[in-house]
């Protein structure tokens, strides 16, 4: 039977993530799905809405079999980074087809831009627009314009990887080709409100707002707009309405007096070294944490935004930064791709997939590409699953990339209120989610 790979930050889960799901059902029959979720920090480099065991449930709640955790070496990259690692992931997982989003009914023309995107010629002029200070959209289309062989091709270009959905659609589709061309890609537009949009769309009759929208609305000291809830199945809604009461939502502003910690003493050789930096952003961020108007993450961000250095840019380095996530270990990471599955919650269905993923293992079946299964810490990290503790020997690739992780998860507590960081289930004793059956039901 097909199965199906996902990879999703589900933060928060709403009616729109419902709806892939419900229509590759519809497309493919009652098929299993796995997804790739990030955990603790999201591929913009933003610590995530809620803890990755809840972001978890509420999918499998929703329809998802099986929730993998894409590790934090790979969900705090940039569009080409992330879906590789995802890719990747759901292929060692057994997904023998990818679905994900766009705001284009237009396969082809996402697989053509995704060819021309490895093409080595369009390297340069894409380095050398970026350099004349040009936007990574503007710059990208423009040089796949010069490839592609009109001007007029240039606007299409443009106005199709404006949106984050489709980038993120082309690097899958890029990642496919080099790492499982095996995998066949399938294509669900997006429906409802676009990424940016702030205001909920509408789908058959339901709301349907952007994750983004949803964010800023439950962040806001303002109540939370009934259109922005309705773009939620109703117990996430309540739950998060409660979670919002409660201050228990993460808040990325209460990570900068950790940031300005660890990065304040570097120098900016040492800044350099920063997965993300380079290319002279050292120097700037070396001044501008010196700035005295430099009070919070808002205004930092603000002193060193450009075209050059978009947000996200910006906040994942920032990210890596209080991980100590090194360019030299990017490149590792990058060379072995995922080492583990780890489970953040499944159903009947979804054990039955892990029961597979273990014996494939056991067996050494398809070596390369058959992952351990990761359930208990301490199996792969006897004393760095003890908080303080010291490593005996040097750490495995293996182990360096699941240390990450849980470093992410101590790091994200930070984004909460004092009050609330003691509430968060240990990561070392989290539990897995139990689910007999799914539903696609609101």
């Amino acid at each position: 039977m097909r199965t199906v790979g996902i990879i999703a930050e589900y933060n928060p889960f709403h009616n729109g993530h419902r709806y892939q799901l419900q229509e590759i059902r519809r497309r493919l029959g009652d098929v299993p799905v796995i997804t790739a979720m990030s955990g603790y920090f999201t591929q913009r480099g933003a610590p995530a809405l809620a803890d990755k065991w809840t972001r978890a449930r509420w999918a499998a709640e929703g329809g998802v079999n099986l929730l993998l955790e894409l590790p934090a070496a790979f969900s705090l990259r940039s569009a080409q980074g992330f879906a590789a690692g995802g890719v990747r992931l759901l292929a060692s997982a057994g997904a023998d087809t990818i679905a994900f989003g766009a705001e284009t009914d237009d396969l082809l023309l996402l697989q053509s831009i995704a060819d021309l995107s490895g093409d080595g010629s369009i390297i340069g002029p894409l380095k050398s627009r970026l350099k004349s200070g040009g936007s990574y959209a503007a710059s990208f289309s423009e040089a796949l314009a010069a490839r592609w062989g009109s001007r007029a091709d240039a606007a299409v270009l443009q106005e199709t990887i404006k949106s984050p959905n489709n980038i993120l659609a082309v690097q899958y589709l890029r990642a496919i080709k080099k790492y499982a061309p095996s995998l066949t890609p399938l294509l669900i537009p997006r429906k409802g409100a676009g990424y940016h949009q702030e205001a909920a769309g509408s789908l058959a009759g339901v709301a349907v707002a952007s994750a983004s929208a949803i964010r800023k609305a439950l962040l806001s000291i303002d109540e939370c707009p009934p259109e922005i809830l309705q773009s939620m199945p109703t117990q996430i809604a309540g739950e998060l309405s409660q979670i919002r009461e409660n201050g228990r939502l993460s808040d990325p502003a209460r990570l900068f007096p950790a940031i300005l910690g660890r990065l304040l003493p570097l120098t900016a050789a040492e800044l350099s070294r920063i997965h993300g930096v380079g290319e002279g952003l050292e120097n700037l961020l070396w001044a501008a944490l010196r700035e005295p108007a430099v009070t919070s993450l808002a205004r930092l961000a603000v002193t060193l935004k450009s075209k050059r250095y978009p947000y996200t840019r910006l906040s994942r380095l920032l990210t890596a930064a209080l991980l100590n996530l090194s360019e030299k270990a990017v490149r590792l990471f990058d060379e072995t791709g995922p080492l583990y599955l780890r489970p953040l919650a499944f159903d009947d269905r979804g054990r039955q997939l892990l029961a597979l993923l273990r014996n494939r293992h056991r067996n050494k079946e398809n070596i390369g590409s058959a992952l351990p299964v990761i359930t208990t810490l301490r199996d792969f990290l006897p004393r760095l699953a003890q908080r303080g503790s010291q490593p005996a020997a040097p750490l495995t690739a293996l182990q360096e990339m699941l240390a990450l992780d849980l470093l992410s998860a101590e790091l994200w507590k930070l984004s909460l209120s004092p009050e609330a960081s003691g509430t968060v289930v240990p990561e070392t004793k989290a539990p897995i989610y139990y689910k007999k059956e799914y539903s696609t039901k609101k």
